[in-house]
C-alpha cells in the first residue's frame, strides 16, 4: 500500500499502474497479481486508505480544538482539510476518480466517504443545536431523498433542515477545495486561498456563525 500511495503522490493518478508499483517493489507484474486482483482493486484500496487518513486527521483537529466554540472548530476543520488536500494533491485527486454509480456497488468505499463527511456534519448539527434558532425549511423540501439517505448512512438524528444546511455548506467548501486541487483555480495565482476564505465566510453567514470564529 505504501509503495502504491508513494507512486500516486509522485506521478499522480496516471502514474498508478501495476507495472510501476511492481517495479518500485522490485517484483514482476505477474507477481503483483498475487497480491491484488486488478488495478481497480489497488486504486480502491488506496482511496479507502486516503479517506480513512483524512477522517483521522479531521478527528484529531477537532479533538485538539476541544474547548473552542463549535463554530470555531468548523472553521479549523475546514482550513485543515484544505491544507491537507493541497499537501497531498495527487492522493486527494484519486478520491474523486470513482464515479458515484460505481462506488454504490463498493460498500467499504461508500461507507468511508460518509464517515469522512460525518465529521463536518456532526459539527454543523451541533452548532445549529447550540444556536437554538428556527431553521429555514426551504432547502429541505428540495432534497428529500438525499437528506433521507444521508441521515440513514451517518445516523444523524437532526431535522431535515439541519442536514440540508450542512449539504449546502459542504458543497461550497469541499467544492472549492476540489477545484483548487484539480488546478482549476490557477487563474487566481496565489490568491486561491482568498476564494476559499470567502466561501468559508459565506458558510459562516449561512449558518449564523459569529465573526470571531473566522479569526486567523
Amino acid at each position: 500500500m505504501l509503495a502504491a500511495r508513494r507512486r500516486v503522490a509522485v506521478d499522480g493518478v496516471e502514474g498508478l499502474t501495476i507495472r510501476a508499483v511492481a517495479r518500485d517493489l522490485g517484483m514482476s507484474s505477474p507477481a503483483m497479481y498475487r497480491h491484488v486482483r486488478s488495478l481497480e482493486d489497488l486504486t480502491d484500496a488506496i482511496v479507502l486508505d486516503v479517506l480513512d487518513e483524512m477522517t483521522a486527521m479531521l478527528d484529531a483537529v477537532v479533538e485538539q480544538a476541544d474547548g473552542e466554540e463549535t463554530a470555531r472548530r468548523i472553521v479549523l476543520a475546514g482550513r485543515a482539510l484544505r491544507a491537507w488536500a493541497l499537501d497531498h494533491a495527487f492522493e486527494f485527486q484519486l478520491t474523486m476518480v470513482t464515479p458515484a454509480t460505481a462506488e454504490a456497488a463498493k460498500p467499504r468505499l461508500s461507507d468511508a466517504r460518509y464517515r469522512f463527511g460525518k465529521v463536518f456534519a456532526e459539527l454543523v448539527a451541533r452548532f445549529l443545536g447550540e444556536r437554538g434558532e428556527p431553521l429555514p425549511e426551504g432547502s429541505a423540501a428540495l432534497l428529500p431523498e438525499t437528506i433521507a439517505e444521508f441521515r440513514r448512512r451517518v445516523e444523524l438524528p437532526v431535522p431535515d433542515a439541519a442536514i440540508a444546511l450542512f449539504l449546502r455548506c459542504w458543497v461550497r467548501l469541499y467544492g472549492v477545495i476540489c477545484m483548487e486541487v484539480m488546478g482549476q483555480l490557477r487563474f487566481l495565482g496565489d490568491r486561491a486561498g482568498e476564494l476559499f476564505e470567502a466561501e468559508l465566510r459565506s458558510v459562516a453567514d449561512l449558518l449564523g456563525m459569529p465573526g470571531r470564529a473566522l479569526a486567523r
